[in-house]
């Protein structure tokens, strides 16, 4: 981090006003680490920016995990690209968020309140049309680098975006997702809790079964957590088993309502909406243990 603005900036490209708050949600939806002790689940976002939406991707290989956002422009206090182009930028989630929780602490620590909004700036795009770095102000600036962009091509599933037709539906080989389950994140949230003490999160069998929608947790010495969540469910039953992944999703949901969408041994879509934007999770079957 560096905090020198007299030397020459290089070009800007894209510009982003937000609030403390709405940042933070932005990176803890794309980066699936509430709590923020640890490092993020998905180690890096990618966020292409338009003068419409920012769209957010991140991909955990080793677990089967994608994540999928839409934040439109009215999200933001003001969004801005030159000349009307889109750009694309790699970031730290983890690392994004403790920078600016920095900044406000610098600011406090002068004894000034914290300011109504973050400016985040974005630089000098390669060819590639990937930002080569980013400025975060709060009174005080940061400078940071970009994780190096020729990793993108191999690191993100752009393709994501066109795993949901336009009714938003889940679609498996062009076929939308047979069931659609509609429930609230505290009753998930609380068997998700109680899971992680069975088995460490390994295995979530979630199904619907006779219309109910249920969660059975358990591990190989026959300990078991099993719930039957208040739901409204559309489809066919199904019964699928999921790694951590479901648990770290559930963690990063916000209050409210949640949809789910899958199958028989489908992929599983998490899919919230709030004030102008929609998180989009699927994760990938696993084998009981």
């Amino acid at each position: 981090m560096s905090s020198d603005t007299s030397s020459k900036q290089p070009p800007l490209k894209a510009r982003i006003d937000v609030r403390p708050t709405q940042m933070k949600e932005l990176l803890e939806h794309a980066g699936l680490r509430p709590d923020g002790r640890y490092n993020s689940y998905h180690p890096e976002i990618r966020l292409r920016i338009s003068n419409d939406q920012v769209e957010t991707i991140a991909y955990n290989s080793a677990k089967g995990a994608i994540t999928y956002g839409v934040y439109e422009s009215e999200y933001f206090d003001s969004l801005s690209v030159v000349n009307g182009e889109t750009i694309n930028a790699i970031v730290n989630p983890y690392k994004m968020q403790e920078g600016l929780k920095l900044l406000l602490n610098q600011r406090q620590g002068t004894g000034k309140k914290s300011p109504p909004v973050f400016h985040i700036e974005f630089y000098d795009v390669a060819p590639s049309g990937y930002a080569q770095s980013y400025t975060a102000e709060a009174g005080l600036k940061q400078i940071r680098e970009c994780p190096v962009a020729k990793r993108a091509k191999n690191s993100f599933p752009t393709g994501v975006t066109n795993l949901f037709n336009s009714n938003g539906r889940l679609c498996i080989s062009d076929s939308p997702a047979p069931t659609v389950i509609q429930t609230k994140t505290d009753a998930l949230m609380r068997i998700t809790k109680a899971g992680m003490k069975v088995n460490h999160g390994d295995s979530f069998e979630i199904k619907v079964e006779n219309g109910d929608f249920r969660i059975d947790i358990h591990d190989k010495k026959g300990n078991s957590v099993r719930g039957v969540l208040s739901s409204n469910v559309q489809g066919p039953d199904f019964k699928n088993a999921y790694g951590e992944a479901f648990a770290q999703v559930a963690k990063s949901l916000e209050d409210g309502n949640v949809e789910l969408q899958s199958g028989p041994g489908q992929r599983l879509a998490v899919i919230q909406e709030g004030d102008h934007y929609r998180a989009h999770h699927v994760i990938a079957p696993v084998k009981k243990p």
